[in-house]
């Protein structure tokens, strides 16, 4: 794809007498990938076709992992499924420079969820420099599912360092309610300066409730 990109842009160029360089048309690329949605996610939870629930290791990324329903995935082999039950007890991270990254991101959704994390999911930049093209840094995202969700956090749910918008936990607009209880840390990191959002929670749905127990 990169040789033909090249081929057409020095055709066009030589008319004009302009020289664009390798780095620039990658950099072309890299913006463009980011504008199109590619995302790097620690652990995708959706509905496939089939009404199954899909479990997807490292979405987005090279290597990813896919199971189907409350079959183990051989990524994430300590962590339990049963009954609209998931329970994390892994470190689960989606780390990107250059790409919106999310620890665990949950759509498409049509029957109620829990969530325990026993451990750690986190969704960060991993740029040096704050201001590297990756927009969006989320610990936790469910979007497009019209349910109950519930998450019980005894570990750490945190973000890092999101160009636009770095948020913990984030709720869409059309989750009927979300119950989040915590006895653990729920956090939303950037540099200082910083022009990025930062929130620990951030809730677009119907009804949240939440309880911070010590």
């Amino acid at each position: 794809m990169l040789e033909r990109i090249m081929k057409a842009v020095k055709s066009g160029n030589k008319k004009r007498g302009r020289n664009i360089t390798i780095g620039t048309i990658v950099g072309m690329l890299l913006s463009c990938t980011v504008v199109m949605g590619v995302e790097i996610i620690g652990l995708e939870i959706t509905k496939d076709n089939s009404d199954n629930i899909k479990f997807t290791a490292l979405s987005g990324g090279e290597g990813s992992k896919i199971s189907i329903g409350e079959d183990s995935n051989e990524y994430y082999n300590h962590n339990i499924f049963k009954d609209n039950v998931y329970t994390n007890n892994m470190r689960i991270e989606g780390g990107s420079s250059y790409y919106n990254t999310y620890g665990m991101k949950l759509s498409s959704l049509t029957d109620n969820f829990i969530l325990i994390n026993e451990n750690v999911i986190t969704g960060r930049n991993t740029g040096k420099e704050q201001n590297t093209i990756g927009e969006n840094s989320i610990g936790i995202n469910i979007e497009n599912s019209n349910i109950e969700f519930a998450i019980k956090n005894n570990g750490i749910i945190s973000s890092e360092k999101g160009r636009l918008v770095t948020t913990g936990i984030k709720i869409d607009a059309n989750i009927k309610k979300t119950t989040i209880e915590n006895e653990g840390i729920i956090s939303a990191k950037t540099d200082s300066p910083s022009k990025s959002l930062a929130k620990g929670i951030e809730n677009d749905g119907k009804n949240m409730e939440i309880v911070i127990l010590e």
